[in-house]
């Protein structure tokens, strides 16, 4: 009697589980773009995202012209005596760079800084 009960609540809880990892493979179907558009449809946030966008330039900017040449950050750090982690911290956006930092940086990726005011 024990045994059967024991069966149908794990059939149960596996019926349960079934269920919810469909919920969230549904709620995971959406890509990042269209739930950042749909974030950014609050004022507040898309002007709190605004002021974030130059940090995405400059990581994006690094990531891909290190990628490009073919660097890795061990290597890049290498070259521009910068520590490895801080290059990381650059790459995740999570480092502040004064403009010396990164002509530092463009010189080892054989690339030329440039800053505009657009």
């Amino acid at each position: 009697k024990n045994q059967k009960g024991l069966e149908e609540a794990i059939a149960y809880n596996e019926g349960k589980l079934a269920a919810r990892k469909t919920t969230l493979s549904d709620e995971c179907s959406a890509s990042f773009d269209d739930v950042l558009a749909e974030q950014l449809k609050d004022p507040e946030l898309k002007a709190e995202y605004d002021k974030l966008e130059p940090a995405f330039v400059i990581m994006e900017a690094i990531m891909k012209a290190r990628i490009e040449t073919g660097l890795t950050t061990k290597e890049l750090s290498e070259k521009t005596g910068i520590s490895q982690a801080y290059i990381s911290r650059l790459e995740h956006g999570t480092a502040n760079p004064s403009i010396k930092t990164l002509q530092r940086i463009a010189t080892a990726l054989d690339r030329k800084l440039s800053i505009q005011f657009i």
